[in-house]
């Protein structure tokens, strides 16, 4: 079966025959013009058939197949990502681009994205960070939180080296301030005249521990008595009088 022509415009078929004659047949061969071809016809078929073709490439960029022998232009960002753009300086608002589209500054190495593009106006930004100068923080460049917070910090140390100066120079450890305790109960414990109280309460229990002794011991023919110093009612003595131990000391 022989495919019509809008099927298969390019169709062609080849017949060949095998015609025994004599060399006294005649033969007669009608050739149609139409369907001859000269080499100057086919060199220019060719050249316009790629000139159109080179137009569309480079109008359309790229061109994509769609498996059945069909060809259509390619989508930047959809069929092929979107070709670099470079340069030796950063982009600026009116460096064409696509959104989507990176661009190289191939002085610094810095590499920037468009993310808008809108009646010849182009919004670049940094693609990644280099340094704290390309990270934001609520729309602010964070080496100006880390300026801040260095400023901060400096303060800070100021205040307290303010503090540390006005803390008097005397001061002791835990180990030296234990130690000062000890000694200074010590030196209080074993005082003369510290505890007058319990010094006096002990005399007085010495006192009649005595009595009892003498009394147990047997001997005593007349009644016993004693006499403390807490105070002098009805004392009449010779020395000096330590009230706060209950005592006469000569």
């Amino acid at each position: 079966m022989i495919p019509s022509e809008i099927d298969l415009p390019d169709f062609a078929m080849s017949f060949y025959a095998i015609i025994d004659f004599s060399n006294e047949a005649e033969f007669s061969v009608t050739i149609d013009p139409s369907a001859l071809v000269t080499v100057s016809t086919m060199n220019t078929a060719i050249s316009d058939a790629v000139s159109v073709k080179q137009d569309k490439i480079m109008a359309l960029g790229l061109l994509k197949g769609d498996g059945a022998g069909n060809i259509t232009g390619a989508t930047a960002g959809v069929d092929f990502g979107f070709p670099q753009k470079s340069g030796d300086s950063d982009p600026t608002s009116s460096t064409p681009g696509m959104v989507g589209q990176r661009f190289l500054n191939t002085a610094t190495g810095r590499e920037f994205i468009c993310i808008a593009a809108s009646e010849g106006v182009y919004t670049w930004e940094a693609a990644g960070a280099n340094d704290t100068a390309d990270i934001t923080q609520n729309g602010r460049p964070l080496d100006e939180y880390l300026d801040e917070m260095s400023q901060t910090q400096a303060d800070l140390w100021l205040a307290l080296d303010a503090v540390v100066e006005s803390i008097p120079g005397d001061l002791y450890t835990q180990a030296q301030t234990n130690q000062l305790i000890a000694d200074a109960v010590y030196g209080h414990n074993t005082a003369g005249d510290a505890h007058g109280d319990m010094r006096a309460g002990m005399a007085a229990l010495d006192s009649r521990t005595t009595n009892l002794e003498m009394i147990i011991g047997g001997g005593i023919a007349t009644n016993l008595f004693s006499i403390t110093f807490a105070n002098l009612a009805g004392v009449i003595v010779t020395g000096v009088w330590n009230n706060t131990q209950g005592r006469i000391e000569f």
